[in-house]
């Protein structure tokens, strides 16, 4: 989705620019979001959680492994990436989960979600140590950013879901 909004620094002129009485419009301008890939891991019930450096944008909330897709990246790429670089994990795409752009004060982000699956099973790397293993049902307790809150009810719904179908 890209927003147009109108500067209010740019102007064109309607008219030829020798009339006087020439009328000045704002000028549009596309404002585009920042692609973002996201992994979410999933292993036996557990799902892969880290916190945000104090220093980073929202920092000190939740996270799923994930960042900025890189020129020409696509969101299920970035995500692989980022969740091997951030915790050392392989992973693989199961399925698409969610998708949305999300306006903060500060920037808009188009958030894709992806459901992932190890590609073997391992901890953490040691260096990931925001990074940890928790149950599925402990997520609405964690402090995540506005821009995870559907995707966090979308995984409510089928974790209840699956396990009633248990019974």
């Amino acid at each position: 989705m890209i927003r147009k909004e109108l500067s209010p620094v740019s102007f064109t002129a309607l008219h030829n620019s020798s009339n006087r009485h020439s009328i000045r419009f704002p000028k549009r301008v596309d404002m585009t979001s920042i692609p973002i890939g996201i992994a979410v891991v999933l292993s036996q019930g557990r799902v892969l959680v880290g916190t945000r450096d104090q220093d980073a944008h929202l920092g000190g909330q939740a996270e799923f492994p994930g960042g900025k897709c890189e020129a020409g990246e696509s969101a299920a790429k970035c995500a692989i990436r980022e969740c091997l670089e951030e915790t050392g994990l392989q992973v693989e795409i199961a399925e698409r989960l969610h998708q949305e752009v999300f306006e903060y004060p500060d920037r808009t982000v188009s958030l894709t979600f992806y459901l992932c699956r190890l590609v073997e099973a391992a901890a953490p790397h040691p260096s990931a140590l925001p990074f940890e293993w928790v149950e599925l049902e402990t997520l609405p307790a964690r402090n995540f950013p506005s821009g995870n809150q559907a995707v966090l009810r979308i995984l409510a719904d089928r974790f209840k879901s699956e396990s009633q179908g248990l019974h």
